[in-house]
């Protein structure tokens, strides 16, 4: 359903290794990754993206490195963080 809305858009879906792709391509990158991968797509993130691009986790923060937003429902545990690439 949200490809089919998001057809005409410029969002590009993309699912393999992350470290395969050039992140100054995208304006947001969202990761549901291992925490064991987080501090490396940090690291790429930080190198490769545009300041003001975001990149959004679903569940696992990045040791050390402190959120721009949290999101979290509130009637679950599950919690969703941004950063904002400067």
């Amino acid at each position: 359903i949200v490809r089919a809305k998001l057809n005409r858009s410029k969002v590009d879906f993309r699912i393999g290794d992350y470290r395969l792709l050039n992140f100054a391509n995208y304006d947001l990158i969202f990761a549901y990754l291992s925490p064991a991968a987080m501090s490396d797509l940090w690291q790429k993130a930080q190198a490769q993206m545009r300041p003001g691009c975001l990149l959004v986790s679903y569940e696992f923060n990045i040791e050390g490195v402190e959120p721009t937003q949290i999101i979290q429902q509130t009637d679950r545990e599950k919690v969703v963080y941004v950063w904002k690439i400067k």
